[in-house]
């Protein structure tokens, strides 16, 4: 069995650090380390969280490695976004002009850049910038 056991001062700060979060991920992870300090089994942390206990196991091991800030979710997961390296002038220049077909836009992405996107992904881009 594996337990986090909690300082009052960590405690404290745990408690008091989830209820000024805004952070949904944050506070999950800290509510989870705080369970533990109770002993808490780990498939019973899973079932609450609806998680695996290999997601607990990596919580607890965030929190061991870097207390506070290793439990923060950190920036630059996901999915990268595969027109950053056009510049928007280039694209607003090109739908302007080919505004009746994209295709003609597609083709001269992927040629200048080397990007391969889709009708789809163009236009949410375009919708977002």
């Amino acid at each position: 069995m594996r337990y986090i056991t909690l300082n009052e001062v960590e405690k404290t700060s745990l408690e008091k650090d989830i209820k000024s979060s805004s952070n949904y991920f944050f506070i999950q992870r800290a509510t989870c380390i705080l369970l533990s300090n109770s002993k808490i089994q780990i498939k019973k942390l899973s079932e609450h969280f609806n998680m695996t206990k290999k997601t607990i196991y990596q919580w607890f091991d965030l929190w061991e490695k870097g207390g506070l800030q290793g439990l923060k979710h950190k920036g630059g997961t996901g999915a990268k976004l595969k027109l950053s390296d056009v510049p928007k002038d280039y694209i607003s220049m090109l739908v302007v002009a080919n505004a009746r077909n994209l295709k003609v836009v597609l083709e001269a992405i992927s040629r200048d850049y080397g990007i391969i996107i889709s009708k789809d992904t163009l236009k949410r881009y375009l919708k977002k910038s």
